[in-house]
């Protein structure tokens, strides 16, 4: 049984989130056998190599497994410390709660990224 599911998702696809473009929405199982979304943002064209901040991004949204209710972490692959954000169910099933998640997420992400260098 599915334990994450949010009605027309792909509507977001093509949205602008922090200069990016989400350009797909994948769901799939992650290593607790969690279903999970992820958000795939493009790499931005930088001119050069296209590591850190302009790689291609992929925010993750998965319902927090030591909750037996409906929580939820949003956050960027690889960032997770960073740039985890806790959501309930009504949030991620409201799109501009969502998308302010993401933008929240890869602000964060990009703050991460811009101390770095």
């Amino acid at each position: 049984m599915k334990n994450i599911t949010i009605k027309n998702i792909d509507k977001l696809v093509g949205t602008k989130i922090e200069d990016r473009i989400l350009y797909k929405i994948t769901d799939y199982k992650n290593s607790l056998n969690e279903d999970a979304y992820v958000f795939h943002f493009l790499e931005l064209n930088s001119g050069g190599m296209c590591n850190g901040w302009n790689k291609e991004q992929h925010v993750h949204l998965v319902r927090i497994p030591k909750y037996n209710t409906d929580r939820y972490e949003l956050f960027v692959m690889g960032l997770h410390g960073g740039t985890v954000i806790e959501l309930e169910l009504k949030d991620i099933q409201n799109y501009q709660k969502v998308i302010s998640a993401i933008s929240i997420s890869l602000g964060k992400a990009h703050s991460w990224w811009k101390g770095y260098k």
